[in-house]
């Protein structure tokens, strides 16, 4: 066996290190590797996820600077400079620091990509006004996440928003339009509660509001949207916006339940013990 067949061995096993370097070889095609980016990617983000610093600091470069076939990601390239950074990885340091005043000049010049990046770093460092003026900013030139997060703060009056029910619900839309699983979600969670009733004309949650709400919950559980199969669940258990349909409703609180949501554990334990499922949801 060679040294990098040793090393590769190690790497399949969950060795951090030996997962780096075999990364190295199949980026640089030495060791007795082939060149293969893909392969060498495929290590490097193992490696990260195993905790190694100068991994995860070189995953948020290839995020940071769209390097070794990663897309562009700048909030990806965060996420991972600063594990790093938490580990006292000095040069992730610096790297995160860049990356910060590059996506604000950006933010400052009107990017909306990099205003919604300034308004999450915003409200991580605790400035929620802060944030919100550069949400709002990326939210009027369309930018989902930014609506979704527009919609929450005019929802909940929260970080400068006026609880605004019927504004919540508008930004929500936008953004649901654009396939935003979040604003669909409690878009949905909205008609269902009868929070939001303009488009009814009645201050109640209608059958033409509980179906739509159904359609934006099955829409945001395609893509994963854990919330998402708790409230598809309830529409289930409960035959509002759909028939009543209990094997359904525990096969959508099972997905939640096996993705650690502690509430869909806990509505599953009641339909076991043979109590209703009246209102155990929420978004």
């Amino acid at each position: 066996m060679t040294e990098f067949e040793q090393k590769l061995q190690a790497a399949r096993g969950g060795d951090a290190d030996a997962q780096c370097r075999v990364a190295y070889c199949y980026y640089h095609g030495e060791g007795g590797a082939p060149q293969d980016t893909a392969q060498a990617m495929h290590w490097y983000h193992a490696a990260a996820q195993s905790g190694h610093a100068a991994a995860q600091n070189y995953v948020g470069y290839c995020y940071d600077k769209g390097l070794s076939g990663m897309p562009q990601d700048a909030a990806k390239a965060y996420i991972w400079y600063t594990k790093a950074v938490d580990q006292g990885y000095g040069e992730a340091k610096t790297n995160l620091l860049s990356l910060m005043d590059g996506q604000h000049q950006k933010a400052e010049g009107g990017d909306a990509d990099a205003q919604w990046f300034t308004a999450e770093m915003f409200l991580t460092g605790g400035e929620p006004q802060e944030a919100f003026l550069w949400y709002e900013k990326a939210a009027l030139q369309g930018h989902p996440a930014a609506q979704a997060a527009m919609g929450e703060f005019c929802e909940l009056g929260k970080h400068g928003a006026a609880k605004d029910p019927d504004k919540a619900a508008d930004w929500y839309r936008k953004a649901a339009g654009q396939g935003n699983a979040v604003a669909q979600n409690n878009l949905g969670a909205m008609l269902w509660n009868g929070s939001y009733s303009s488009a009814y004309g009645k201050n109640i949650a209608s059958p033409a509001a509980l179906a739509e709400a159904f359609g934006l919950f099955s829409k945001a559980a395609e893509q994963g949207h854990v919330p998402a199969y708790i409230n598809l669940a309830g529409c289930y258990l409960n035959g509002k916006g759909t028939g009543k349909n209990t094997g359904l409703a525990r096969s959508w609180l099972k997905k939640a339940a096996d993705a650690g949501n502690y509430q869909a554990k806990e509505a599953l334990r009641k339909l076991d013990a043979g109590m209703s499922g009246e209102g155990f949801w929420k978004r």
